[in-house]
C-alpha cells in the first residue's frame, strides 16, 4: 500500500501537467499510508521516492522529497535516499559551480549588495546557461532535504558503529 502511494506520488511529481493540488493530495495520501507501515515498506517507499532526485526540479519534486523527508524526520532509515542524493550532488554540483563562477566573474567588484549583484547576473546568464542555471536552482532549493538525509544517515552509521564496538 505505501509503495503504491510512493509510486503515485513520484508519478505525479514527474507530471508537468499535474496541478499542485493533485500532487499535494498524493503527498497527503503517502503520509497517511505511512502511519503504521513496517520498516521494510518504508525503506522500499523511500527508495521509490529517491527517484525524484533524478527529475528536473519543480515544486512537485520538492513536495515529493519533503514527503520522503517527513518519514526520515519521524525516524525512518535514510539509507534508501543516500545513493539518489549522492548521484544528484554529483550531477548538479559541477554545473551549479560553473553557473556561480560565471555570475561572480561578471559581477562588478565594487558593489554594495553582493547578493543583489549575483541575482542580477544570474537573471542575465540564465538563458545562456540553462542547464547550469537549472542545476544552481535545484541545488539552492534542495539543499535542506539533501543535508537532512546525509545528516540522518551519518547519525545512523555512527550509532550502528558504536553499538557494534561494545
Amino acid at each position: 500500500m505505501l509503495t503504491d502511494r510512493a509510486r503515485k506520488l513520484l508519478m505525479m511529481a514527474a507530471d508537468s501537467g499535474a496541478t499542485q493540488d493533485i500532487v499535494r493530495q498524493a503527498a497527503r495520501d503517502f503520509i497517511d499510508a505511512s502511519h503504521g507501515a513496517d520498516a521494510g515498506d518504508v525503506n522500499t517507499a523511500l527508495g521509490i521516492l529517491g527517484g525524484a532526485y533524478c527529475l528536473p526540479y519543480t515544486d512537485h519534486v520538492l513536495l515529493a522529497l519533503a514527503s520522503a523527508g517527513a518519514l526520515v524526520e519521524r525516524g525512518a532509515d535514510a539509507t534508501p535516499l543516500v545513493a539518489p542524493v549522492t548521484e544528484f550532488l554529483q550531477r548538479v554540483t559541477p554545473l551549479a559551480a560553473d553557473f556561480h563562477d560565471a555570475c561572480t566573474a561578471q559581477a562588478p567588484a565594487d558593489v554594495d549588495d553582493e547578493d543583489a549583484a549575483f541575482r542580477q547576473m544570474a537573471d542575465r546568464l540564465r538563458s545562456n546557461m540553462p542547464s547550469a542555471a537549472e542545476a544552481w536552482h535545484a541545488l539552492e532549493e534542495l539543499y535542506c532535504p539533501v543535508i537532512a538525509v546525509l545528516h540522518r544517515h551519518l547519525r545512523h552509521v555512527r550509532s550502528t558503529a558504536q553499538s557494534h564496538s561494545r
